[in-house]
């Protein structure tokens, strides 16, 4: 998240997460935050804390703890690491009590993490967002009086409409393994993690290097290494001009 050509993660909260700005508690919308990284999280407690109209609700470091910290806080707003979500199960996510959720991504393009929390996820941001933008979408999740993020009307919000940006011509599946080759994983670890065969693995991997324009292995391992760190803009890749190789059954 990025004020004037600073980032987030760069900062320092000048108000301690325990400092309460004046007016009443009571009236103002609560924000909790789950990340790993106590960096991250000062910086977005120092950002709620300076929006007259919220406050911190809590902070969990793990998904594990982000159940209690619901049950104990009810907050109006999570904002959710992404990073938390890297090795967990969709079927795995705690939803219970969970409130609008804003997530914070540290790579420009996450294909698959901001469906895995619907209808809960109201936006994303990348980490280097501008902190007005996210301050902005904070304010406007609190002022929502609707209980469903999943409601029709929904679909009008400003900081939903975030969801709907462009993504990377690759399907949910082939994000997932373009994921899983940025963490180095074989082949074999990838079936078995995705519950596919390896010859549908290898399948994914020749239609990813056939729609990002990839002509070797290294250039795939590379290229997802680089979306991982969200240093690569898979919009900008060509594709190669081969046709799409025929996915086996999985």
């Amino acid at each position: 998240m990025a004020r004037e050509q600073h980032h987030i993660s760069h900062g320092q909260a000048s108000t301690p997460p325990s400092v309460m700005k004046p007016g009443s508690a009571a009236s103002r919308g609560t924000v909790a935050v789950a990340t790993d990284s106590a960096l991250v999280e000062r910086g977005l407690v120092q950002l709620i804390n300076e929006q007259p109209q919220l406050r911190f609700a809590g902070g969990a470091r793990s998904l594990r703890a982000v159940p209690g910290l619901l049950a104990r806080s009810h907050p109006d707003v999570l904002v959710l690491d992404m990073r938390l979500l890297d090795d967990m199960p969709a079927r795995s996510m705690p939803t219970a009590n969970m409130p609008r959720v804003l997530l914070l991504s540290h790579r420009r393009y996450a294909c698959i993490d901001a469906e895995r929390l619907q209808p809960h996820t109201c936006t994303t941001f990348h980490l280097a967002s501008p902190e007005s933008e996210i301050a902005a979408a904070l304010l406007t999740l609190y002022d929502c009086e609707r209980k469903a993020p999943a409601s029709p009307d929904c679909n009008h919000c400003p900081a939903r409409r975030r969801l709907r940006r462009p993504k990377p011509a690759l399907s949910a599946r082939e994000c997932a393994v373009f994921e899983r080759i940025g963490h180095g994983d074989s082949n074999r670890a990838m079936a078995g993690r995705l519950g596919i065969s390896v010859k549908t693995v290898e399948a994914h991997r020749e239609n990813i290097k056939a729609k990002l324009g990839l002509d070797s292995r290294h250039a795939l391992v590379s290229a997802a290494i680089a979306w991982l760190k969200g240093d690569l803009d898979l919009a900008t890749l060509n594709p190669a001009p081969r046709e799409r190789g025929r996915l086996p059954p999985g």
